[in-house]
């Protein structure tokens, strides 16, 4: 699609710039050998991928497959003003405020795509922006929370 190709000629340009500021330090970048950059390639397939989206593995590549953080079980979520069907989403504010600071990123040119990642502190964790979610689809449901031991809550994985 026209969306998928602007997006891979996207990442080649924020590639070509890391090698050519790399080439400015005055060393050569040093390739990979053929074994490794298949594990980084299949590390990569996985990296940033919610789970519904690595069903269609190869044995290979789940050998080598970057592992979500834990979710956390039911009941864990942060809690809410008002509990029930229409409970208001915890730190919405907060989960806006970071994704107004990756579109200003994007458009500052600091960060591209997908690659990388903001968060915020708030009570009893952080929120911060799911895997995978391209900023300018991003809603305030994918600003994902996470408590203090690592675990995350929510159907967006970190």
């Amino acid at each position: 699609s026209l969306e998928k190709a602007l997006w891979l000629a996207n990442e080649t340009e924020c590639l070509a710039r890391q090698y050519v500021c790399s080439l400015s330090t005055g060393a050569t970048p040093t390739m990979l050998p053929s074994e490794e950059m298949d594990v980084m390639l299949a590390k990569f397939k996985t990296y940033g991928k919610q789970p519904s989206q690595l069903t269609s593995l190869s044995a290979f590549e789940r050998a080598h497959a970057i592992e979500a953080p834990p979710q956390a079980g039911p009941g864990s979520a942060p809690a809410t003003a008002s509990q029930g069907a229409a409970a208001e989403l915890p730190y919405l504010a907060e989960r806006q405020k970071v994704i107004e600071t990756c579109l200003k990123m994007n458009s500052m040119g600091i960060n591209q795509g997908t690659s990388g990642n903001a968060s915020r502190r708030v009570p009893g964790g952080f929120v911060i922006t799911a895997s995978g979610v391209p900023y300018e689809k991003m809603s305030a449901e994918q600003v994902v929370f996470m408590d203090l031991e690592g675990e995350y809550c929510g159907s967006y994985m970190p």
